[in-house]
């Protein structure tokens, strides 16, 4: 599997990708709580062995496919939250299965830390817009 982050310009790979199921921006009408089942949905079919092909700018798409890939770790206390939070062993990904390609300025494979795959265009916006909102705030409240 391929995740890539939001780029006009691989739209065009796909055409030569005939083995894999292409996905193009799932989460343009999927609200984000949605977003996280597909993200669960699409692991299901990438354990069955299928090649997905999947171009996405969704965080919440990307952070639930870090856990799922997180959940195939055993750690202490991971029963416990695969229960809380409904997971199944279906569900969790050997993290060899995926590719993650963030598109900025240039294809750049991204990171996997302890803490999933790193996407730092999506990162970077996020820290931004968090920075922006805390200015307003507290500039409000002095």
């Amino acid at each position: 599997m391929i995740i890539v982050n939001s780029n006009k310009f691989l739209v065009a790979c796909i055409n030569n990708m005939e083995d894999y199921v292409k996905i193009e921006y799932p989460e343009s009408k999927l609200h984000p709580k949605q977003q996280i089942v597909y993200a669960r949905l699409l692991a299901k079919r990438i354990n069955k062995g299928e090649k997905i092909f999947l171009l996405t700018s969704s965080d919440f798409i990307i952070r639930e496919l870090n856990n799922l890939i997180l959940l195939n770790e055993d750690f202490k206390g991971k029963k416990d939250i695969m229960k809380r939070y409904k997971y199944s062993k279906k569900m969790t990904i050997d993290p060899s299965k995926i590719i993650v390609y963030d598109y900025n300025n240039g294809l750049d494979e991204c990171e996997f830390c302890g803490e999933g795959y790193i996407v730092k265009s999506l990162d970077l916006v996020i820290e931004d817009l968090n920075k922006r909102s805390d200015d307003i705030y507290y500039s409000k409240k002095s």
